[in-house]
């Protein structure tokens, strides 16, 4: 399967398996729904780290690296595109100038600061399990901002 067969594909799963389910709960439920869709998150992000830890080769800023192809590639696979920037060896900010999900969840800001924290942290935490990580969104269309950025630290 081609790569942009397979991210079509994955897009329009990604819409109809979890943007669609999560627009018509916050259309009913309001801002209720963030507290259930945070800790299932947070659940499957921290599988997603354990099943990923291992695939992310080598060590220190070899690993880093190879974290931020893996984010990437699944970033890509739902349409998100961005670039990064290393601060430093345990240090890295990503910027990403268009995201479909603040085109579709615009009135739902709330997904992208609190789940995007929830679904960095656990998936990174668990991938990197003998570091501490600090995962911080910095900025989200979503809130008005230009992009979306967000920045991860590596601590010992």
């Amino acid at each position: 399967m081609s790569n942009g067969l397979l991210e079509r594909v994955s897009s329009r799963c990604f819409d109809t398996l979890v943007l669609l389910p999560i627009t018509v709960a916050h259309r009913r439920l309001g801002e209720d729904i963030w507290n259930p869709l945070d800790r299932v998150a947070g659940l499957l992000s921290r599988y997603a780290g354990l099943i990923l830890g291992p695939i992310i080769s080598g060590s220190g800023e070899h690993k880093l690296s190879s974290a931020m192809e893996l984010i990437d590639r699944v970033e890509a696979l739902v349409g998100v595109r961005g670039s990064w920037e290393i601060l430093d060896d345990k240090t890295v900010l990503r910027k990403v100038p268009s995201c479909p999900f603040a085109e579709r969840l615009s009135r739902s800001s709330s997904f992208c600061m609190r789940l995007g924290v929830t679904m960095g942290q656990q998936a990174l935490s668990h991938a990197f399990p003998e570091k501490q990580i600090d995962f911080e969104i910095l900025s989200t269309i979503s809130n008005g901002d230009p992009c979306c950025s967000y920045r991860i630290r590596l601590r010992p």
